[in-house]
């Protein structure tokens, strides 16, 4: 019962995750587009949608995706430490078992 649910919080966690990666990689693909554009019109026209709403939100979107994104790679990275760590145990118990018989 208790391992269902950790397996459907990992499962949602995961597919969280993936969204996340998906709105980082459009919005960093979509800020030098709309926010800096090409040449020397565009170097000017940089400095004043530097501060439109739109190009703000586009930074503000990066940068906590990408933080989601880290987070989540860190999730993964203890959860899989926790998961190898549990078969290393039970592997263990197994060989003790084998070599008292």
């Amino acid at each position: 019962m208790i391992k269902g649910i950790i397996r459907n919080t990992i499962v949602n966690s995961f597919y969280i995750y993936i969204l996340y990666g998906l709105i980082h990689y459009i919005s960093a693909y979509a800020y030098p587009y709309f926010c800096t554009p090409y040449g020397i019109a565009g170097f000017i026209k940089s400095f004043f949608l530097n501060e439109a709403l739109h190009c703000q939100a586009l930074r503000w979107t990066i940068m906590k995706t990408s933080e989601s994104v880290t987070f989540g790679m860190i999730l993964f990275g203890s959860y899989l430490r926790e998961y190898m760590y549990s078969l290393h145990q039970e592997h263990k118990v197994d060989s003790n078992n084998k070599n008292k018989k």
